[in-house]
């Protein structure tokens, strides 16, 4: 049965997040997307991403701190790996092993990337990898001259 979100008292209605903070999320979302060689168009992408930071943030305000805690961790990545793509890689692929000394890392993956990962690949890499209806998620509205964003009735095999 359905159940209601309850948005905590204490959680912004409306929600600013600081611009460097948002064009990092915005890297970071991109760099999903090369690393995956997902071959969508982003154009449409950024005001989704934002409405979905903003959501984040609206159901829990510490959602604001992880997103500054990422630019920190992406920083510190950057000049560990020598470049961004490099950062951006290991931040995709590490596990961390919940220590103390990595606690801000685990913190930023599991509420941060792991989320944008999901959310980046049910947007447009269920169709990369060959996926016409990925548990009833649809590629999105049907436009004129355009695909349409499910499988159709002569697509059936």
């Amino acid at each position: 049965m359905y159940q209601a979100r309850v948005r905590r008292a204490v959680s912004p209605q409306v929600v600013e997040t600081a611009s460097a903070v948002e064009a990092e999320m915005w890297a970071l979302f991109l760099a999903i997307g090369t690393h995956w060689q997902l071959t969508d168009d982003t154009d449409g992408y950024r005001g989704r991403l934002q409405a979905f930071m903003a959501n984040r943030v609206s159901l829990d305000v510490a959602y604001l701190g992880y997103y500054a805690l990422a630019v920190d961790v992406i920083a510190d990545l950057k000049a560990e790996a020598g470049s961004a793509q490099a950062a951006y890689d290991k931040l995709f692929t590490i596990r961390p092993s919940g220590g103390e000394e990595d606690s801000d890392l685990a913190a930023v993956k599991t509420r941060v990337v792991d989320e944008f990962i999901a959310w980046r690949l049910a947007l447009g890499g269920f169709r990369d990898f060959d996926a016409l209806n990925y548990r009833g998620y649809f590629g999105g509205a049907h436009l004129p001259d355009s695909p349409v964003p499910y499988r159709s009735r002569d697509d059936a095999p």
